[in-house]
């Protein structure tokens, strides 16, 4: 739901917004016009419990709610990697150098110590998908952590 919210207030994605309300038009079978005149809190509504979204629109969602919501954690994560960002926003170039995968473990452990372990793999997943190039390693990372934390949790006992 916060990425709904976060995405119909978000200033620079009106195609995915435009994208949005078309898809919520033929979902809804309502014209788009109905659906721009919606309050934000009901098209967010609408968009939240729509059964798929458009990657695109995924995207953008997704993005907007961890900038709008969860920017500390973004600028934490950015920092540790030694990746230059704007509030937690960063621009992918092609002469950006891939952290290595001690660099990458070192600031997983460091987000999951301080922010919820949900949040984290939402953002960490995200960040995967949307370069593999950069973040390729962060599935296994995560894999790998959740392991050796299920083995001493199973050892305490």
């Amino acid at each position: 739901m916060k990425a709904a919210a976060a995405f119909w207030t978000a200033s620079d994605s009106s195609e995915e917004q435009d994208e949005a309300v078309m898809t919520l038009a033929t979902h809804l079978n309502a014209r788009a016009s109905y659906i721009r005149r919606l309050p934000i809190a009901r098209r967010t509504a609408y968009l939240a419990h729509l059964p798929k979204l458009p990657r695109r629109v995924w995207s953008v969602a997704i993005l907007a709610y961890h900038s709008a919501c969860k920017s500390e954690m973004l600028e934490t994560f950015l920092n540790e990697v030694k990746i230059s960002h704007d509030k937690g926003i960063f621009e992918e170039t092609n002469e950006m150098q891939v952290p290595c995968t001690e660099v990458l473990q070192r600031a997983v452990e460091v987000l999951r110590n301080r922010y919820n372990a949900t949040d984290v793999a939402v953002y960490l997943l995200t960040l995967s998908l949307q370069s593999a190039r950069l973040w390729s390693e962060l599935p296994h990372i995560l894999e790998v952590q959740d392991r050796e934390s299920l083995k001493r949790v199973e050892g305490s006992r």
